[in-house]
């Protein structure tokens, strides 16, 4: 059915789902995004059938079928770059879209916090330490390792090495780097504001 749907009927080479006349991108991008599932169910089925045949803990045991990602995605030099140019917009603008839509309330809310004074600080229960706790770790936070576990899926889901490396240099790195830099943008933004309010003795 793969074989059919794929490789003879071109679904990757038919110019309504790749190309200047595609339709909709997202066409294709669900395409390969069902290519890792079904590698990722495949190994597993393979998973459970070793803990009958062999020791489950040795790797050795494991019959892993041909990757559709490699068959695929990785022998389509073309279709291969343009997905992680794809893949890489995409990570970032959610995590931009979600730093621009959270660390303004995370702040507000750190300011509100700082501005009560040690009366409200005092008077606070006991699951207050659990609202300080979240402040300390915004969404935007949580996002990236979410994104982050993902992508490391993908590049593992990868036999072909060269594919491999080029998932980490052009998602995995730009993500990372993304990252440290809204967190650096957003403490030096903190510590200004920090600085240019007067000493008092709650903050």
């Amino acid at each position: 059915m793969a074989h059919h749907a794929l490789r003879a009927k071109s679904f990757f080479r038919h110019p309504d789902v790749v190309g200047s006349e595609c339709r909709d991108r997202a066409i294709v991008l669900r395409g390969i995004e069902q290519l890792f599932l079904f590698d990722a169910f495949l190994e597993e089925k393979a998973r459970e059938g070793t803990t009958e045949g062999g020791d489950p803990g040795d790797a050795s045991f494991i019959v892993r079928p041909p990757r559709m990602a490699d068959a695929f995605l990785s022998s389509d030099e073309s279709l291969l770059r343009w997905w992680l140019e794809e893949e890489r917009g995409g990570i970032v603008s959610r995590l931009h879209k979600c730093a621009s839509s959270t660390l303004s309330s995370y702040r507000s809310q750190n300011e509100d916090a700082a501005g009560a004074g040690e009366d409200a600080a005092n008077a606070e229960s006991s699951n207050g330490k659990d609202r300080k706790q979240q402040r300390l770790y915004p969404p935007i936070s949580e996002l990236f390792v979410a994104l982050l576990h993902s992508a490391r899926c993908k590049s593992n889901a990868f036999s072909d090495q060269r594919s491999r490396q080029m998932y980490v240099a052009e998602v995995i790195a730009p993500l990372c780097s993304e990252y440290l830099d809204m967190v650096h943008a957003e403490a030096a933004s903190l510590r200004k504001r920090l600085l240019a309010r007067p000493p008092t003795t709650s903050t």
